[in-house]
């Protein structure tokens, strides 16, 4: 199945490792019983089949999503427990760590941990997540103007195809910080995690404006909650099986000339490998090479 000719890979795994090394890690499982685990990590590059294999992603779809809040995990005191304990679902040790990470949440209750809330949480990424329901051009024309603006405003945003609907923009912490003119240490101190989330809000719908000229009504400001996610780089999206592909600027030039509507003919421009998907389906692919070096650096520590 498509899950399993993509995501073993070791080259993949590694580059979904780089993606997510510095971040939460939720999964999000699908089928007849469908459940996501958040507050997890992937600590290195064999991690990510690790985890798949646990979750039987050879029989279902699993969605990766990483978040955009960037975590020092050496400093974190409890770190994650294992998915499984004697084969099974370790569904305590899971309920257990979800309330010990509420702790981590502000500096008042990781004070009372006696760890420092900004050893931990670095900084935070800006995501504009751009949807189209039935034309994914009109989404690339979105993206892509608020891409341009960014650059025009000497930062160094990347895009992201996100295997389905859309388009994602990324800028990292230290630039995010910079054009918000913020961090976690300016503001307020009571839930700096909250506080910085409604300033990243506030900008990217001003970004946009300026970049399109009109509010987006699919623009989803999800990915700056506190706690925001966002689907990672080089994972599969569960309803279409394509790849989450960042894009370079070959392919972002190429998606500027070319017609293009569904989700398929946008992997079929930038893919060249052929598989089917767990519907059955054919659908395009990227070669597992061209994973590597592709200049997409989430996080700097």
């Amino acid at each position: 199945m498509v899950m399993t000719e993509w995501l073993d890979n070791p080259v993949v795994g590694s580059a979904i490792y780089e993606m997510a090394r510095n971040r939460e890690v939720k999964w999000e499982i699908h089928g007849e019983t469908e459940f996501g685990i958040r507050h997890t990590r992937i600590n290195w590059s064999k991690d990510t089949l690790i985890w798949l294999k646990n979750l039987d992603f050879d029989k279902r779809p699993v969605s990766i999503f990483i978040g955009t809040n960037v975590i020092n995990w050496s400093e974190v005191d409890a770190l994650p427990p294992r998915l499984r304990e004697d084969k099974k679902l370790n569904k305590s040790g899971r309920d257990a760590y979800n309330v010990i990470w509420q702790q981590y949440l502000t500096p008042e209750t990781c004070e009372e941990r006696k760890v420092d809330f900004h050893d931990i949480w670095l900084g935070k990424s800006m995501v504009w997540d751009i949807d189209h329901e039935d034309n994914l051009k009109i989404a690339f024309g979105d993206a892509v103007a608020i891409y341009d603006y960014l650059k025009e405003l000497n930062y160094n945003p990347a895009m992201v195809f996100s295997g389905s609907k859309g388009f994602h923009i990324w800028l990292d912490y230290q630039e995010s910080e910079k054009l918000v003119g913020h961090n976690y240490k300016t503001v307020d101190q009571k839930d700096p995690l909250r506080e910085l989330g409604k300033l990243y809000r506030e900008k990217i719908q001003q970004i946009s404006v300026s970049a399109t000229g009109s509010r987006l009504p699919n623009l989803d400001l999800a990915p700056a909650q506190r706690q925001g996610i966002i689907r990672c780089p080089y994972s599969q999206h569960s309803k279409t099986g394509l790849v989450v592909w960042p894009l370079s600027s070959e392919d972002i030039k190429n998606l500027r000339n070319e017609d293009y509507q569904t989700a398929e003919e946008v992997a079929s421009l930038l893919y060249n490998w052929e598989t089917t998907n767990f519907n059955g389906d054919k659908i395009p692919m990227p070669p597992h090479y061209k994973t590597i070096n592709r200049g997409f650096a989430l996080t700097e520590q």
